[in-house]
C-alpha cells in the first residue's frame, strides 16, 4: 500500500526497513534503522527533529516560540524524556526527512554528497507503532508532515 504524506508531491523510497514496536522504543529503532543504512546518526539532531515532527502535528505550525522550547529541552537535559513522553499523545501518524553526508575520497578528488532518509511514524490502535526508515531516491516535498494514509 502507498503512502500518502501530507505536501509531498514526489516520492520514491529505497531499502525500506519497518519494524512494529512499543512506544518506549520507537527512537532507538530508528537510531539502530538508521545505522543499519550506514548512516553517522546525530543522536540530538534526530531527538530534535521527532520534537518537532510532533509539534507540527499537534500544533499545526512551527514557530520561533518552538524554537525556544526546544532549546530549553536541550539545556536543561529533558528533550529525551519529553520525546518519550510526547510519543505517546501525539495525535497522528507524522514523518520527517532525516539528511546524511557522505564523503568520497579517490585520488585527490574529494566529493561530498548527501543522502536523505524518510522516517516514518505510523500510530497504531494498541500500543504499539509501526516505523519505518528509507532512503529517498526522489522527493519533491516538505521536511516535517502528517502521513495520511
Amino acid at each position: 500500500m502507498m503512502m500518502k504524506y501530507e505536501g509531498v508531491k514526489k516520492i520514491k523510497v529505497v531499502n525500506e526497513l519497518e519494524r512494529i514496536v512499543n512506544y518506549d522504543e520507537v527512537v532507538s529503532n530508528v537510531l539502530t534503522m538508521l545505522a543499519l543504512h550506514g548512516v553517522n546518526v546525530n543522536v540530538d539532531v534526530v531527538y530534535s527533529l521527532f520534537y518537532l515532527a510532533m509539534r507540527f502535528v499537534n500544533d499545526g505550525e512551527i514557530s520561533q516560540e518552538t524554537y525556544k522550547e526546544l532549546d530549553k529541552q536541550k539545556k536543561e537535559h529533558k528533550l529525551y524524556d519529553e520525546v518519550s513522553r510526547m510519543l505517546r499523545s501525539v495525535k497522528e501518524s507524522f514523518f520527517f526527512v532525516y539528511s546524511n553526508y557522505i564523503i568520497n575520497n579517490k585520488g585527490n578528488i574529494t566529493s561530498i554528497t548527501v543522502r536523505y532518509y524518510i522516517i516514518t511514524v505510523l500510530k497504531n490502535e494498541n500500543l504499539t507503532v509501526k516505523v519505518k526508515v528509507g532512503q529517498l531516491d526522489d522527493f519533491k516535498g516538505p521536511n516535517i508532515g502528517r502521513v495520511l494514509q
